[in-house]
Order: structure tokens, then C-alpha cells, then sequence
């Protein structure tokens, strides 16, 4: 689409505005060309820190064409006073996770660099080492490989002896409540992210996350304060991490949730990603959208 987008662009003579969104990698020169279309714009966002190195380094997008706009998240969907406990209890029955015990959720589409693999190797070690501990994991996310990968991780689990902490709940329409219904967020990714809207979601909603010590989602996490980050892949930094959460009182992980909640109330927003685009495009316009959008904004829209 970009390639039909940057025709019409010049053939129409207006500015092209471009995205770049996912990791779109480039193991040989064809591919690098082929996704050079999308660091060909009159102005290029990149959604994080991490992707604007990548564009400035490997495709030499200069300052000034680049843009970073992180991704936001809807503070008033994701929002601990909007998920009703109606919902999170109709959640935790179609579960079937057992009441007043601490749930470790896990989101992400079913594939193998999300990092599910890992967490089932940490949960195992935890079950070893911590008999005593009470949790429930929820895997949540659609297997991309026709249930085979979802069949491998049902064997770990069995053979890391932990099914029966385990829950696999596939699709899920509720991700407010099911985050909700959470003592803590993973997102511990074998390859960088993007950006991580997971974590921030997380974030917003007052969860403790863990996070991989690379890419998109570690720039939006303070370590130690809004939330944990271990070494990419590192199953004994994971499960000791998970333990932490665990082991700290409820006052400690309220403290984190809310200070993580205030961090994207203050960088991550919805509505600071839309002023920031619109910004973008009175630059090359000469218009004045951004300053219209926010005057527009009620204050129960605002952050």
C-alpha cells in the first residue's frame, strides 16, 4: 500500500506521510528495498525510540523527516475504575481460576518469539523452588500455526509439571477486565518490540509488568519503579521476578500499578499520540489541527 500511496502522493503533488509500525526486518537487499518505501516520506513516524534508531541508522531518515510519536492507550478503557467487577468475576469463571489467588496474565498472538515457552520454563522453576506460593497463569492469544504451538506448550506444561496452574484462554474481547483481573502483566519477548501497547495497557490499568530488557517495551517501563525488566530469554531472571511481584504485600504493588498509571498518563496517551500526528501534518499543511483537536477535547477525555 505504501508503494500505490507514494505514486499518487507524487502524481496528486501533496506531501506523503508515513508509519512505521512493526519490525519489518531485512535479512537480504530486496526485502531492505522493498521496505525503504516506508522510510521514503515527506515526514516518516516512527512509534518508538527503538524504531526511529532503526530508520535513522539503516535507512538514513535525517531529523528532519523523522518523527517519533509513541503509541497510546485508551486511559479511559483501560482505567481501573471502568472495569466493573462484574466483569472481571464473569472472566474469571469461564477460566475457571480459583478465587483470592494471585493471577499472572500473559497476552500475546501464540508464537514462539512472544516468549510463552519462557514463562512456562520459569513457572516451572518457581513450582520447584516455591511449592508454597499460590498462583494461576492465563495464557491468553490465538495460535497462528493451526493449534500446533499451543499443543507444544500444553506438553510443557504438563512435563514442567504446572497444568494445573495453567490456563489457556485463546481469544479474549475483554483485555480491560482480564488485566483487571491480574496481579501482574507479562510481555517478556525474545525479540524487541515495536513499541509494546500490551505493556502500556497493562500500565494504564495499575499492573505491575515484566518485561524483556530490549526494544519498544523497555523504553516505556522504569525499571524498579513502574515495573520490572529481566534479560531477554532469561528464564531463572523471570521466574525470580514473577516471585518478587508475589512476594511483595498488596500496598507495594498498588504503589507500583499507580506510578505506572501516572507514567502513561504522562507519555502514553491515546489522545497525545493523536495531537502529536495531527502536528505532523500541519508541519507539511500549514494548517492548525493539532491546537483544534485539543480544544475539542472535553476534560474527561483529556489524560
Amino acid at each position: 500500500p505504501a508503494w500505490a500511496a507514494r505514486l499518487a502522493c507524487r502524481r496528486a503533488g501533496v506531501p506523503l506521510v508515513t508509519t512505521w509500525h512493526g519490525d519489518h526486518a531485512a535479512r537480504f537487499g530486496a526485502k531492505k528495498l522493498y521496505n525503504a518505501v516506508l522510510a521514503s516520506g515527506d515526514r516518516v513516524i516512527a512509534i518508538s525510540p527503538h524504531i526511529a534508531r532503526r530508520l535513522a541508522g539503516e535507512y538514513h531518515v535525517g531529523p528532519d523527516r523523522l518523527r517519533t510519536i509513541p503509541r497510546g492507550a485508551d486511559i479511559r478503557q483501560f482505567s481501573p475504575d471502568s472495569v466493573s467487577g462484574q466483569r472481571v468475576h464473569d472472566l474469571a469463571e469461564q477460566w475457571r481460576v480459583p478465587p483470592d489467588i494471585p493471577v499472572i496474565l500473559m497476552p500475546g498472538r501464540l508464537t514462539a518469539w512472544k516468549g510463552q515457552a519462557l514463562v512456562l520454563q520459569a513457572l516451572g522453576q518457581i513450582a520447584t523452588t516455591r511449592p508454597e506460593l499460590r498462583w494461576c497463569c492465563v495464557l491468553i492469544g490465538s495460535d497462528s500455526q493451526g493449534g500446533q504451538y499451543a499443543r507444544t506448550l500444553v506438553e510443557q506444561a504438563a512435563q514442567a509439571g504446572v497444568s494445573e496452574h495453567i490456563r489457556f484462554a485463546g481469544h479474549c474481547d475483554d483485555m480491560p477486565a482480564a488485566m483487571a483481573m491480574a496481579c501482574m502483566v507479562l510481555a517478556p519477548s525474545l525479540r524487541p518490540e515495536p513499541f509494546g501497547r500490551v505493556v502500556v495497557e497493562a500500565q494504564a490499568l495499575a499492573k505491575p509488568v515484566i518485561v524483556a530488557r530490549h526494544g519498544g517495551a523497555i523504553e516505556t517501563v522504569q525499571d524498579g519503579e513502574t515495573g520490572l525488566a529481566i534479560t531477554p530469554g532469561n528464564a531463572t531472571e523471570l521466574a525470580h521476578a514473577i516471585e518478587t511481584v508475589l512476594d511483595s504485600p498488596e500496598e507495594a504493588r498498588t504503589f507500583m500499578g499507580d506510578k505506572a498509571r501516572q507514567a502513561v498518563l504522562d507519555h502514553y496517551t491515546t489522545q497525545a499520540m493523536q495531537y502529536a500526528t495531527l502536528a505532523v501534518y500541519d508541519e507539511l499543511l500549514g494548517t492548525a489541527l493539532a491546537p483544534h483537536f485539543a480544544a475539542a477535547l472535553t476534560p474527561e477525555t483529556q489524560p
